[in-house]
């Protein structure tokens, strides 16, 4: 089990931490739980991917559908400390275009 560590260092907002060096198809679950459960008064949820090296098309898949739903209750996601190797797959993919990235 991934556990994605949350945090709400204000009000209104929420961290989530990427704990883990790889985020792709198993962790998926795990990814779309947390998201449902984020609390309707956060209006900007953080995803931290300060310690994520690796990202597969799972996982991208899995930021992309979480923006999705994040949208739907205007909730804005933010990604932040997003490592180069991930960055450049990001603009590969143009997902930068998609995402509002700190």
């Amino acid at each position: 089990m991934y556990s994605f560590l949350i945090d709400t260092p204000e009000v209104g907002s929420a961290t989530i931490k990427m704990n883990r060096e790889a985020l792709g198809g198993k962790d998926a679950m795990d990814f779309a739980n947390t998201i449902q459960n984020i609390p309707t008064n956060i209006k900007v949820l953080i995803l931290d991917m300060e310690k994520l090296e690796l990202i597969n098309s799972s996982g991208l898949g899995m930021i992309t559908k979480a923006n999705n739903d994040l949208l739907s209750k205007n909730i804005e996601l933010v990604l932040s400390s997003v490592p180069e190797n991930v960055m450049r797959l990001l603009e590969i993919t143009r997902l930068n275009r998609i995402f509002k990235i700190i």
